[in-house]
């Protein structure tokens, strides 16, 4: 494991791109719009949440799982893939790499509980073979640094009150809901949520003796970045007030509707404007 995130796999192998994510995505893109593709999205990031819940998971084993998705997804299509299967394996992984492993059968059991009758007809086995699946698509590169740490970091230096962290961690777990943990460092997303969290409370800048503008600029963060990270968490808030779980199996339909693809399946789950730069 890599000392720090700069030497790690993740800045080294999984730093990407926009355009990364959207030639990943141009597949699925071919049959929904990219809003109800983040709405599909949003879907399953929901059933990890709830599956994290039954298995009362801490949220950063949650935060690993919901990334190992989202990297798979960089690398599949929806269409192509049956994403429940992904959704458990990724839960499954997660545990056993945050090391407060859950046998494979509370999970093949405990998803079921989260979902209507009918919707998870995998076993265990299914889950067990998939795992290598994903691990493949992983590149095996499982270790992740979460903004979590440097939040709590940040607050500490800062003086600020325990207020102000809670509302700045509750917006680091919904970045991930977003694109933001695999474009930007954890440290990047810890200071937008920072500034986000001070924002929605002008109490919170006067309770510190601290000078917030010269701290951010001595934290040596490029603030235009901060402004998409918090503009792409705006964009989550404004899908959130809209969305529905109703929604979904419409949208489903169709991304499983359309042109066949040419890839083989192996696997049950698989075939082969910038925003205004914030003044603090």
């Amino acid at each position: 494991m890599a000392a720090n995130f700069w030497e790690s796999s993740q800045r080294k192998h999984w730093h990407l791109t926009r355009e990364d994510l959207a030639k990943s995505r141009s597949e699925d893109l071919e049959r929904i719009t990219e809003r109800e593709l983040m709405k599909v999205g949003e879907y399953y990031v929901n059933v990890i949440h709830k599956l994290g819940r039954r298995l009362q998971l801490r949220q950063q084993v949650v935060a690993t799982a919901i990334v190992y998705f989202k990297r798979f997804y960089t690398r599949n299509s929806y269409h192509d893939t049956d994403s429940l299967l992904v959704v458990a394996t990724c839960v499954y992984l997660a545990c056993k790499v945050e090391e407060c492993p859950q046998h494979i059968t509370k999970i093949a059991v405990e998803i079921k509980h989260v979902l209507a009758a009918g919707q998870f007809y995998y076993d265990t086995a299914n889950i067990a073979e998939f795992e290598f699946y994903l691990l493949e698509d992983l590149n095996f590169y499982t270790i992740l640094y979460h903004p979590y740490r440097p939040l709590i970091q940040f607050c500490d230096e800062l003086g600020l009150e325990k207020t102000c962290l809670q509302t700045a961690w509750f917006v680091v777990n919904d970045a991930y809901r977003t694109d933001v943990p695999l474009l930007y460092p954890p440290h990047m997303i810890a200071a937008a949520a920072l500034f986000f969290a001070i924002h929605l409370n002008d109490e919170v800048a006067r309770s510190t003796n601290v000078d917030l503008k010269q701290w951010f600029t001595e934290l040596n963060v490029d603030m235009e970045e901060i402004a998409y990270i918090t503009q792409d968490i705006l964009d989550m808030y404004q899908i959130l007030g809209e969305y529905t779980d109703e929604h979904v199996p419409g949208i489903l339909k169709k991304l499983k509707t359309g042109s066949p693809t040419s890839s083989e399946s192996s696997t049950p789950a698989r075939s082969s404007s910038a925003p205004q730069t914030p003044q603090t």
